[in-house]
């Protein structure tokens, strides 16, 4: 992660000082919002894609966790890094915020108590 797509992200206090800014420039109206921590990005992510069907191994990989099956010996012989699962789920992650940010059009949605009215 980097903040302007040049350096990797280093100091996540400054990072999360600039991303508590524009959440108040955006919530002005809506009033000041529960304080919150950077671990609680990872507890929604980890949630999230349980949600969205991800599996925990890749749940864990992307996390960087090593826990459960992962842990003891596994650690030593289980060499896969994840890498393909990790992207498919970091990117059905970033489809499902899109959507939460940006709904799709209800213009073709038609509702069954509408749609009889037109054919009655």
């Amino acid at each position: 992660m980097s903040i302007g797509g040049t350096v990797p992200l280093s100091c996540f206090s400054q990072a999360k000082t600039l991303l508590d800014a524009e959440v108040a420039t955006v919530r002005k109206d809506a009033g000041p919002m529960k304080p919150w921590r950077v671990h609680d990005l990872r507890r929604t992510m980890a949630t999230g894609f349980q949600r969205l069907g991800v599996r925990f191994e890749v749940t864990e990989a992307t996390l960087n966790h090593v826990s459960g099956a992962k842990g003891g010996v596994a650690v030593i012989y289980q060499r896969h890094d994840w890498r393909e699962e990790k992207q498919s789920a970091l990117e059905a992650w970033a489809r499902h915020i899109e959507s939460i940010l940006k709904p799709a059009e209800k213009t073709n949605v038609v509702s069954i108590g509408a749609a009889q009215k037109l054919t009655v």
